[in-house]
């Protein structure tokens, strides 16, 4: 009888890293698509709605383009971690060099609302979904879009 619970906690701790890449798999999967901006609050300063609503993200695979209407801004590579409360976040701009600073932060999915929370380039990942004047983050809701 021992024998058998030691292999079944030793199978169950084996399987504990598959499960997370599972999550994390599934969580990507969710945020795949068409983002629109709704609100934005950077450093503290909150942009007007329809300064927001000019922004559009499209995710493919592990990547996003960033777009100001229809006009291209920026392209980004990232990760996630949805094992993790709150759920991880790391960005770098595509084609950017080996050392460059890593933007760290926290994220939450709520049906068709994506909301993240971004620390400065090279600064600490935020702990809470908070932008506070001199803090350097930048907390944004997108809401899928229906096309």
């Amino acid at each position: 009888m021992k024998r058998i619970l030691v292999a079944v906690l030793v199978l169950g701790f084996c399987a504990l890293p598959a499960l997370a890449e599972d999550t994390t798999a599934v969580e990507l999967k969710k945020l795949q698509g068409d983002w629109a901006a709704v609100s934005m609050v950077v450093d503290g300063v909150k942009s007007s709605d329809d300064e927001a609503q000019c922004l559009f993200r499209t995710v493919k695979g592990n990547s996003y383009t960033m777009y100001f209407f229809k006009k291209q801004l920026a392209r980004y590579h990232f990760t996630i971690d949805a094992t993790k409360q709150p759920k991880l976040i790391d960005i770098t701009p595509a084609g950017a060099r080996a050392n460059a600073k890593l933007i760290r932060g926290i994220y939450k999915l709520d049906g068709n609302r994506w909301t993240i929370c971004l620390g400065a380039p090279g600064k600490d990942r935020p702990k809470e979904f908070r932008s506070e004047e001199g803090s350097g983050n930048q907390l944004i809701v997108w809401e899928r879009e229906h096309k």
